[in-house]
């Protein structure tokens, strides 16, 4: 066999070994492609909340994500949220809004935090945690001072005294963990003059 011979078949070989070395494997290249794509570009979503509590805020999220993985970890139904549009975002923006927006609960501002837990494996979907970190008591009741005249109900069979009594067995049913509201009567004018929450003047009135 002369030289010419033996260089064509070792040409071949050659050629095919630097094929091998230089093309990914088919399989895996688009294993970890269709992987990446699941988690990184996934589409956006539109978010239309029209106010309420945070826990139906996060209902409207899911709903325009339903496979999102969302988990609370404080109840936050009293929680209020005034409206929110957002398009084409991805699901933890629109969950940080939550940490941008003035919520509150009992006239006292939250302080709200989410975090984001990612998955050890492309293939797999991150989780959003959310918390409430407020801190410090609760902000005191709002109050309010009202004046009421008794000219035209006090009577013969209904007397000022009466009427006080009631006046105060009513605000204290209605707030009753809050301090006790104060009620003063002027005798000379027939007016009373009250001063407690807002659901303690309400009763007081009815």
């Amino acid at each position: 066999m002369n030289p010419t011979q033996l260089a064509k078949p070792l040409i071949v070989a050659l050629t095919c070994a630097l094929a091998a070395l230089t093309s990914p494997h088919p399989a895996t290249a688009q294993s970890q492609s269709e992987q990446h794509e699941s988690t990184e570009h996934r589409p956006g979503i539109n978010v239309s909340f029209n106010g309420g509590t945070i826990s139906q805020y996060i209902d409207t999220v899911r709903k325009s994500d339903p496979d999102a993985n969302i988990v609370l970890l404080s109840k936050l139904d009293d929680v209020t949220l005034p409206p929110v549009k957002l398009l084409n975002v991805d699901v933890f923006t629109a969950l940080k809004v939550l940490t941008w927006m003035p919520a509150t609960s009992d006239d006292r501002p939250v302080s709200i935090d989410v975090g984001r837990e990612n998955p050890e494996f492309t293939n797999q979907a991150p989780v959003f945690i959310i918390a409430d970190h407020t801190k410090g008591p609760a902000a005191p009741p709002r109050e309010r001072v009202v004046v009421i005249s008794l000219k035209d109900l006090i009577n013969d069979s209904l007397s000022a005294d009466d009427i006080l009594t009631a006046m105060e067995s009513s605000a204290k049913l209605a707030g009753k963990d809050s301090a006790q509201p104060e009620i003063r009567f002027h005798k000379e004018t027939g007016l009373v003059i009250a001063r407690g929450t807002n659901e303690q003047i309400d009763a007081i009135q009815e």
